[in-house]
């Protein structure tokens, strides 16, 4: 059984050894925008649960096509020579972080959209490195009104505000308060 939360699945299963991996490039099917900030991909699994320990290893990821977390997850998971399988599949973040919560799956994310109950996991429990993303606003080219105006300065303010340091230091302190030590 494969629950999937908003559209089908079509993503093809590539098991370990397969050797399809490409390097990533930045915003590959949206180029252009405005970089807000650079921040690190890290995989994610729930507090309690060794779901990470399964193989082969079961994955909460988009539909194919939709995000470039899906890409660089399987990518290196493949490169890694890790088994994988799709656990899950949605359209939503809080989808994905259902399946995780619950300890049906891990997944890719930034450390700004871990959640509650959410662990950051690494090298140390044998997961691959993954790159860091870029996190762009995108315009229409069309006439922009004045909430759009306000909508994009609100949204440089909040995300481009946010330093580095305070990334880098959050997947260690939310690990550590998820598990009950903080």
């Amino acid at each position: 059984m494969r629950p999937e939360c908003g559209f089908d699945s079509t993503g093809k299963n590539r098991g370990a050894g397969s050797g399809h991996y490409h390097p990533p490039a930045p915003q590959p099917r949206s180029p252009g925008g405005k970089v807000l900030r650079r921040e690190p991909m890290v995989w994610v699994g729930a507090a309690g649960y060794d779901t990470h320990r399964r193989s082969p290893l079961p994955l909460a990821v988009s539909k194919q096509g939709v995000c470039i977390f899906r890409e660089h997850t399987l990518a290196s998971l493949d490169s890694a020579a890790i088994d994988w399988r799709i656990a899950y599949t949605s359209a939503s973040l809080s989808g994905l972080s259902a399946a995780v919560r619950a300890g049906l799956a891990i997944t890719v994310l930034t450390p700004s959209m871990l959640g509650p109950d959410m662990r950051v996991l690494g090298t140390e429990d044998g997961l691959p490195v993954l790159p860091s993303i870029e996190i762009a606003l995108h315009r229409s080219t069309k006439a922009a009104t004045e909430a759009t105006e306000q909508l994009a300065l609100q949204l440089h303010a909040h995300i481009a505000g946010y330093s580095a340091e305070h990334w880098r230091g959050l997947p260690a302190a939310k690990a550590k308060k998820t598990m009950g030590h903080g």
